[in-house]
């Protein structure tokens, strides 16, 4: 299964923001915390997306 390009980018981030101190404490705290979630795309990949990223667009799509 493949990491929707915003996990990719998230994952980044983290990695710039914790990653480099003593036994990446931090880091392994804010990976632990991600909530991942399967999402099939219109074209029909599944891949796995921000839970929180996903209710978000959710949310704004039922808006619309």
């Amino acid at each position: 299964m493949l990491l929707h390009d915003t996990v990719v980018e998230k994952l980044i981030r983290l990695f710039d923001n914790y990653g480099g101190h003593r036994e990446q404490t931090k880091l392994r705290q804010e990976i632990r915390r991600l909530s991942l979630t399967e999402y099939t795309q219109a074209t029909g990949n599944v891949v796995l997306v921000l839970e929180d990223e996903l209710k978000k667009a959710l949310r704004e799509f039922d808006l619309s």
